[in-house]
């Protein structure tokens, strides 16, 4: 089962997050997700993010606390697991945890689509 993740604004319709407000990164992305800065391949990071938070990204709305636990978490991972962690390079962890930031700064939601 593929996840495509998405940032999105915490109103009505949850309309997507603007691309520029990302800057480039090197998440995967999906079918539908990635490559615009504001989306990227969930499942690829899913464990990873469920093991370092208990929180899982196959949800439909992710509450901004949540977001907001998840940018603190993958930072204590970066820390953790300066190496890596199981295919997920020090350099995605650093762009996942700047997603998560920009996220949640933005009072942002993250939607799950799978």
């Amino acid at each position: 089962m593929g996840l495509d993740t998405y940032a999105a604004y915490n109103r009505d319709g949850f309309p997507l997050m603007e691309a520029s407000l990302f800057p480039d990164n090197c998440l995967c992305g999906g079918l539908f997700s990635g490559g615009t800065g504001n989306s990227f391949r969930g499942k690829v990071y899913a464990d990873f993010l469920e093991y370092i938070s208990k929180i899982s990204l196959y949800q439909e709305v992710m509450p901004n606390e949540e977001v907001g636990k998840l940018a603190t978490d993958i930072e204590w991972a970066r820390k953790s697991f300066p190496e890596g962690y199981e295919g997920i390079t020090p350099e995605e962890m650093k762009d996942l945890a700047r997603w998560f930031q920009i996220v949640y700064d933005n009072e942002g939601v993250v939607l799950g689509w799978w």
